[in-house]
């Protein structure tokens, strides 16, 4: 029986264009990568200090503090595993997740936007749909939603200079929950049946 280790971005892939998930999961064969802003990616990193900073002191940063009824997990795995079927592992790196005061967890997720966005897209529904699977394999109790956290710059009108702000969203999830298994089922069988032909909106 083939084995398939499978992720949020690869899922997405998959939805995106099946021909793409399968020669990057079958054949190692990968989409062209563009230049990572880095401008996003040294936010990134900053946020994941602050972060670190607030868990040391068993507490929430200011920006959630009053906002979410719970508190960073005092040790944030680097990657997590769930067992989705003999043939089908999930893999991810969780930016974050909440606990809360009953024992169960709720993945958190930050991005980095121009603005703040009115709409979510849905690899972020996706994305945290996997997230709370994984969370799940190892803590056995988490929640039906997960907060996704928006950075953006903005104007700061009395200096005149840029400051970035933040806009926390709680999603929920049970819709997106049997999508995402009905999702990872497709996608496995992609993988075992010949080359697909490409998606009409693929790019590569």
């Amino acid at each position: 029986m083939a084995k398939f280790f499978l992720s949020a971005s690869s899922l997405n892939m998959f939805n995106d264009c099946p021909r793409c998930f399968w020669l990057a999961v079958n054949k190692k064969l990968y989409r062209p990568r563009g230049p990572m802003p880095s401008v996003a990616t040294g936010i990134d990193l900053v946020v994941k200090e602050i972060f670190d900073h607030y868990r040391a002191l068993n507490q929430l940063p200011e920006f959630l503090d009053g906002k979410i009824p719970g508190k960073l997990i005092p040790l944030l795995p680097r990657t997590m595993y769930a067992q989705f079927s003999p043939e089908v592992t999930l893999v991810g790196h969780l930016d974050e997740a909440i606990q809360f005061d009953d024992g169960s967890y709720a993945p958190l997720d930050h991005k980095t936007k121009n603005r703040d966005p009115q709409d979510i897209h849905p690899t972020y529904k996706l994305q945290l749909a996997v997230y709370r699977l994984l969370l799940n394999e190892k803590f056995k109790k988490v929640k039906d939603f997960g907060y996704l956290i928006y950075f953006y710059p903005v104007h700061n009108e009395e200096t005149h200079w840029i400051r970035f702000s933040g806009s926390l969203k709680r999603i929920d999830l049970q819709d997106h929950i049997k999508e995402l298994e009905e999702t990872i089922r497709a996608a496995a069988e992609c993988l075992k049946r010949p080359l697909p032909e490409p998606s009409d909106k693929c790019e590569f």
